[in-house]
């Protein structure tokens, strides 16, 4: 049977997350501003088009994107892949599933590493390498 995905979840872990909630007794409408905040979903999408190398059919395709900090994961990784960009060491952008949903260590291993000895002075790849191993 299929069950389609929101965030990551099937309907029944979603569901059974909602009914957790209530049985702590969050009522419904604050549950719905735990799992979903709008305003962070729009900022989410906003940062991801204006990036220009994701469109809307991106984001509905990995709508697991939307729960992700802008400042913490996405940020650093888009600067990671205008870095590699710009300096012509990668020729295709990955897909957003991929950029959001490795882990910071993966993410290194897979786009960083590769080309370190290239971009290995630059602030960016720093920070991101001070992050893994805090």
């Amino acid at each position: 049977m299929y069950s389609p995905l929101i965030l990551g979840y099937t309907v029944e872990r979603l569901n059974s997350r909602l009914k957790l909630f209530q049985n702590l007794g969050i009522s419904s409408e604050e549950n719905a501003n735990i799992v979903f905040s709008n305003q962070k979903m729009k900022e989410v999408i906003e940062f991801l088009l204006a990036t220009g190398k994701y469109h809307t059919s991106s984001i509905v395709a990995s709508p697991s994107a939307l729960v992700w900090s802008i400042e913490k994961r996405l940020e650093p990784r888009m600067q990671i892949l205008m870095l590699l960009e710009s300096w012509y060491l990668i020729k295709k952008w990955p897909c957003l599933a991929v950029v959001t949903t490795l882990t910071n260590a993966r993410f290194f291993n897979r786009f960083v590493r590769p080309c370190y000895d290239v971009i290995g002075d630059e602030h960016i790849t720093k920070l991101f390498v001070e992050g893994i191993k805090k």
